[in-house]
């Protein structure tokens, strides 16, 4: 193999690392923000139900639905907003996992192209 040929298969491989590496920051980017609004949304059923408990169990509730309000017993809206928060708990955990797996491959894509850099600077 010439070394010409050699180094533009290098350059390619550079060139593939580095969207690679530019992908992998978009979705950490995109987790980020989701597992910030599913914590966001996990605060806001903590406060509910904490609200709910405090009231008498004879208290009307209702439950926001678009534009209208349906009126639940207090007991049907606190198994909803409890089936709702241990739903939002797992998502949180859920893309918490994955955004340290992202976390991994990000630094394995980056010593390749570090290995990758330096075997450029070698050969020079």
């Amino acid at each position: 193999m010439s070394a010409p040929s050699a180094e533009r298969n290098q350059m390619e491989q550079l060139r593939e690392l580095q969207n690679r590496s530019m992908e992998l920051r978009r979705h950490l980017t995109q987790l980020s923000g989701q597992v910030d609004a599913a914590a966001h949304e996990r605060q806001a059923l903590e406060r509910t139900l904490k609200e709910l408990s405090g009231m008498k169990p004879e208290t009307e509730t209702y439950k926001v639905i678009g534009k209208m309000f349906l009126l639940q017993s207090q007991a049907e809206l606190s198994a909803q907003v409890t089936a709702e928060l241990a739903e939002a708990v797992s998502s949180v955990e859920s893309r918490l996992k994955l955004r340290s797996q992202f976390v991994e491959k990000l630094k394995e894509n980056e010593s390749e192209i570090e290995e990758l850099v330096s075997s450029f600077t070698a050969q020079k």
